[in-house]
C-alpha cells in the first residue's frame, strides 16, 4: 500500500474550492468539513462550506457557517455580502441589511455590495434609504 501524502492546508482548500467551481458540491463539502475537523478556525474553509450548503439546499445550516465566517476577524467585504445575500433571501432583511452595510464599509465602491444593500432595502420598504446607497 502506498504511503499517504500530507496535503497543506493551502492545497486542500484550492482542491475545495475546485471542487465548488465545477458544481461539486457534496465532495466540496466532504473536504472542507476535513479541513475544518483539522482547523477548526479555518474561515475561509466556514465560508466555502456555507456556500456549498446553500448551493446543495441547506440554507439553515449555511448560516451557521456563513455567519460564523462573517463575523470573524478574517471576515471579507465578499463574505458578507454572500451572506447578506442569503439572509436577504430568507426573508430576513433586517439582518441581511446590517451583513451588507458592514461589507460596504468595507468596499465602498464595490458594485454588487451596493446592488446588493440597495435591493435588501427596497425589498424591506426603505426605499428612501435605498436612494442614498453608493
Amino acid at each position: 500500500m502506498p504511503a499517504q501524502q500530507e496535503v497543506t492546508l493551502e492545497d486542500a482548500t484550492k482542491l475545495a474550492v475546485r471542487h465548488m467551481n465545477a458544481g461539486n458540491y457534496r465532495v466540496a463539502e466532504l473536504a472542507l468539513r476535513d479541513i475544518l475537523d483539522s482547523v477548526p478556525d479555518h474561515y475561509e474553509s466556514m465560508f466555502l462550506l456555507g456556500m456549498a450548503l446553500y448551493h446543495m439546499g441547506n440554507p439553515q445550516e449555511a448560516l451557521n457557517y456563513l455567519k460564523q465566517a462573517a463575523n470573524s476577524n478574517e471576515t471579507t467585504p465578499e463574505w458578507l455580502s454572500n451572506y447578506g445575500v442569503i439572509l436577504n433571501g430568507m426573508g430576513r432583511q433586517d439582518e441581511a441589511i446590517a451583513a451588507l452595510d458592514q461589507a460596504e464599509k468595507l468596499d465602498p465602491k464595490n458594485a454588487a455590495i451596493l446592488w446588493n444593500n440597495c435591493y435588501a432595502l427596497l425589498l424591506a420598504w426603505r426605499h428612501k434609504e435605498s436612494e442614498t446607497i453608493g
